[in-house]
């Protein structure tokens, strides 16, 4: 029944058969219910004048097979085989063709591929490498890797995670799992800055970039390359981390944890935390302005851990006075001090979060 209904789909009411290059744009109806890995690549225009395969380039005939007429191309199981697994099954692209799939389950590669791609798949997990797709791929289960693409449009795995590496122009869900966006030295090559903003999910920057401004509700951010200015928001909760914050940087979370180490020519860092941890790491010889101001609201007494450097003795919480009497539940400690000649300035502020400030 599938299979006829799938014939009916290709069929044009003539017996005509017409090369693949004739026609602007060619649907390759692809229907696999076998299990297995399959690889989507391009395939020359130069190869099918030469008389060389595409579409379906290697297969068992007796599970998968390929119809071919003016409407298109069929790739699918033949309904003895259904549920059976198959060996690697590799489909060349023409630049015409559209393919729309729906597949069982097993690892699915797409190879710089330039095609309009739509569909589903059931189980398994999804690599894209490259190319400049628009797409609409939804994976059922499994996790989904992009590299170095140019795809647009989106990509969606109902239980799994996605990583978008340098592939900024397509969206991703997973509802159950985590989106991570990653940019690296080749993503942000010749780039002066780099702004995102996204709801939920992970930004990870790898490579340098002058200027980085990123904000999330909810998520984790990690700036491992080197930046000039950086500013980073979380507007929930999450964490921040930071291997070498440059000349001028700020962080904000609402709750979460912070670990930043500073770069030795800094010039400005603040830093804000409203319920949380904050590991500071600042260069020994810093010289310069540090100012701190933390809060403890809504506690019996404060409890909070809070050290740093510049001060030998435990760092005391004292009561906030209004008119004369102490604000029940309400306590801070203040440290403002000027280090050497130099310009720099740390700025801390802090609700209800342990502070701990290390030298590098």
């Amino acid at each position: 029944m599938l299979l006829r209904t799938l014939l009916l789909l290709l069929l044009p009411g003539t017996s005509h058969w017409l090369s693949a290059q004739q026609k602007t744009s060619i649907p390759v109806t692809v229907r696999l219910s076998t299990h297995g890995n399959v690889v989507f690549k391009p395939a020359s225009a130069q190869s099918a004048t030469e008389g060389k395969q595409y579409g379906l380039l290697d297969s068992d005939p007796m599970l998968v097979r390929q119809l071919e007429n003016r409407n298109g191309l069929l790739i699918y199981t033949p309904e003895a085989a259904k549920g059976k697994d198959h060996s690697l099954i590799t489909i060349g692209l023409l630049p015409t063709h559209t393919p729309d799939l729906q597949l069982a389950k097993g690892e699915v590669r797409f190879e710089e591929i330039d095609n309009t791609v739509t569909g589903s798949i059931g189980g398994g997990n999804v690599i894209i490498r490259g190319g400049k797709a628009n797409v609409s791929l939804q994976l059922q289960s499994g996790d989904i890797t992009v590299q170095q693409s140019q795809w647009q449009g989106t990509v969606q795995t109902g239980k799994g995670n996605i990583l978008l590496e340098d592939s900024p122009q397509l969206k991703g869900y997973a509802p159950n799992g985590t989106v991570t966006h990653r940019y690296t030295e080749t993503g942000l090559k010749d780039k002066n800055r780099l702004i995102q903003q996204f709801e939920k999910g992970n930004i990870e920057v790898i490579g340098a970039a002058p200027m980085v401004h990123l904000e999330l509700l909810e998520g984790e951010i990690m700036l491992e390359g080197k930046t000039e200015e950086a500013f980073l928001f979380i507007r929930d909760r999450g964490n921040v981390t930071v291997k070498q914050a440059g000349k001028k940087f700020h962080a904000g979370i609402t709750k979460g944890k912070m670990d930043i180490s500073a770069l030795p020519d800094f010039e400005t860092m603040e830093i804000d935390c409203e319920r949380g941890e904050v590991n500071l790491h600042i260069p020994k010889s810093f010289k310069g302005t540090v100012k701190i101001l933390s809060e403890v609201m809504g506690a019996e007494k404060p409890e909070f851990k809070l050290s740093h450097f510049w001060q030998e003795e435990q760092p005391v919480f004292k009561a906030v006075e209004m008119e004369g009497k102490a604000v029940a539940g309400y306590f801070r400690y203040s440290f403002e001090k000027k280090i050497g000649e130099g310009t720099s300035l740390l700025l801390v502020h802090l609700k209800n979060t342990h502070l701990q400030i290390n030298p590098l």
